[in-house]
């Protein structure tokens, strides 16, 4: 294995970390504590992606808003042609014109995946 030729020669001094309230002093308790848990060096102590989606951030108020919910920039000229106001995700077309009926996700889409979350049931 191969070592980096720098490694021993750079060291950092300890300092006190600056608590997240004071840096973030609008944020929620709940906002904190998310955000607390995303940085952390040790990705092995870092929250995981599942656990992070079900923190109680998201369920408290304010709910997130819907994309049609939120405010719209005003369309903006670039080289000529105006600004398109659909972005490209995955592949995938998304609209903010769009009627929320038509922008929810399918359930049907999402059963495959359904097992992963939940563990299986024994008899």
């Amino acid at each position: 294995m191969t070592s980096l030729p720098d490694y021993n020669k750079i060291s950092f001094s300890e300092f006190v970390p600056v608590p997240f309230e004071q840096l973030l002093p609008d944020a929620s308790p709940d906002a904190i504590d998310l955000i607390s848990k995303f940085l952390v060096y040790s990705s092995k102590s870092r929250i995981q992606a599942r656990d992070a989606l079900i923190h109680l951030y998201f369920f408290r108020d304010p709910l997130p808003a819907h994309h049609s919910e939120l405010p719209i920039p005003t369309r903006q000229r670039r080289a000529g042609t105006l600004l398109q106001r659909r972005v490209g995700v995955d592949g995938h077309d998304f609209d903010v014109d769009l009627p929320l009926e038509q922008t929810l996700v399918d359930p049907k889409k999402l059963e495959p995946y359904a097992s992963l979350l939940v563990p299986p049931t024994t008899k």
